[in-house]
């Protein structure tokens, strides 16, 4: 028994040795991993900081030396050292080199992360796109889930800021990585802004080529392209196709119905308003587009009707009051005209239209002070350069004996339209007026 008991006892202590000796590696090696993750943390909290620079750019954020010496640099090398195929550690270790001004290392950083690593992915193409290198960058957003959202969130932050040109670079961004409507919407709206028309064309071209007479968004995207050419019938039977495809045919039938306006077709336009009314009460525009199609046509008792209805139901919306008042106004009723557009003045201090034809109604109620008065206002929120406004002003201020205001007048519509003898005769004659 003894004797056993005397061949067991090194073998025992051998094994205890053994694991011992295993237990202390294994806390060796996650007593590095551990302590190399704290550093990165250190890391990661200085570059909350330091990383502020380029993650504040509208733009794309190039390559210069951001950081003379980030405070993280010292803490990612340590944790490096102790851990160096941690992924969130290469990870800061490459914006620190970004921030540095070493590019070529950041990109090789990044680069041997893993793909399914998105945030890594997604700086590494924002790096290659800050380097100019396009169709690499295009590459890579192209790879990232949802990068065209992204994208689109990146253009609208710098639109809200004022920087045009960066959102301008963002939206074509994500229209390279998928077009979609709703980027497709901003773009293009901003070009026309920018009165740049073919631009916003070739934007809906291009959502309606990554889509097929399947999809709403086609018809969609081919009557928006359809309307900036001024093409109204083409435009009118692309929405027309959309409503058999859309789940809510609504803003099929409004643009349909906007398109047919511009044909004149009023009896195709109250076609479309009515069914409209029927699917979507809830809606303004079929009211009101029912009330212009009645009117257009004479019947200003019917259209005054509809125009009612929205007003009673829209008591707070100016379009309503607005077009009452227009419906007064193509009646020679000036006096009720002018009493509704005052009243959609007071919903919208800055609604051009009521304020051009309220600056007519009191002109043709012989009030050229007041109207010379509304007119320049609409002047002002026009925002564009409407000579033609101008040279009316001109007009009513002479008639009313306003000799310097009328040539200011005048000058300020030539400027606008420069090279018309019209004008420039108007200018002649109310000068001579003075000698």
């Amino acid at each position: 028994m003894s004797s056993r008991s005397t061949t067991r006892l090194p073998v025992a202590r051998l094994e205890l040795i053994l694991a011992i000796v295993l237990l202390s590696a294994a806390l060796s090696i996650r007593g590095k991993a551990l302590l190399g993750a704290w550093y990165n943390n250190l890391a990661s909290l200085a570059l909350a900081v330091d990383w502020q620079g380029p993650g504040e750019e509208l733009g794309s954020p190039g390559c210069t030396t951001w950081v003379a010496s980030s405070a993280a640099a010292p803490a990612v090398e340590l944790a490096l050292l102790l851990d160096p195929e941690n992924r969130r550690t290469r990870l800061n270790a490459a914006r620190v080199a970004w921030l540095g001004g070493d590019c070529e290392t950041a990109l090789d950083l990044w680069s041997t992360l893993e793909s399914s690593d998105s945030i890594a992915h997604l700086e590494h193409a924002n790096a290659v796109h800050a380097l100019g290198r396009e169709e690499e960058a295009q590459a890579l957003y192209g790879q990232i889930s949802g990068v065209t959202d992204y994208l689109r969130v990146r253009g609208e932050r710098a639109q809200a800021l004022g920087d045009t040109e960066a959102a301008l670079g963002w939206y074509e961004l994500s229209m390279a990585a998928a077009p979609t409507l709703e980027t497709t919407q901003r773009l293009a709206a901003l070009y026309v802004g920018r009165q740049q028309p073919a631009a916003a064309t070739a934007a809906w071209q291009k959502l309606a080529e990554a889509a097929d007479g399947s999809d709403p968004t086609y018809w969609w995207a081919v009557g928006q392209s359809a309307e900036l050419q001024e093409d109204w019938r083409a435009a009118a039977n692309a929405y027309d196709r959309g409503v058999d495809q859309a789940a809510d045919p609504c803003r099929f039938w409004e643009r349909e119905a906007a398109s047919l306006e511009r044909l004149g077709d009023w009896a195709r336009v109250e076609h479309i308003s009515r069914a409209a009314l029927d699917r979507c009460p809830d809606l303004l525009w079929p009211y009101l587009r029912l009330g212009d199609a009645l009117r257009r046509q004479a019947d200003y008792t019917g259209a005054l009707q509809w125009y009612g209805q929205a007003e009673l139901l829209w008591p707070d919306d100016v379009h309503p009051k607005y077009l009452i008042g227009v419906l007064w106004y193509d009646q020679d009723d000036w006096e009720q005209a002018e009493a509704y557009f005052r009243r959609s003045l007071e919903l919208d201090p800055d609604h051009l239209g009521s304020t051009y034809y309220l600056a007519w109604s009191l002109y043709l109620r012989g009030d050229p002070q007041g109207a010379t008065g509304a007119l320049s206002r609409a002047i002002e929120l026009h925002g564009g350069q409407p000579w033609q406004f101008a040279v009316l002003l001109g007009d009513w201020q002479l008639e009313r004996g306003a000799r310097l205001e009328a040539i200011a007048a005048y000058e300020q519509a030539l400027a606008w339209h420069p090279g018309d003898d019209a004008i420039q005769q108007r200018i002649e004659s109310a000068r001579k007026r003075g000698q």
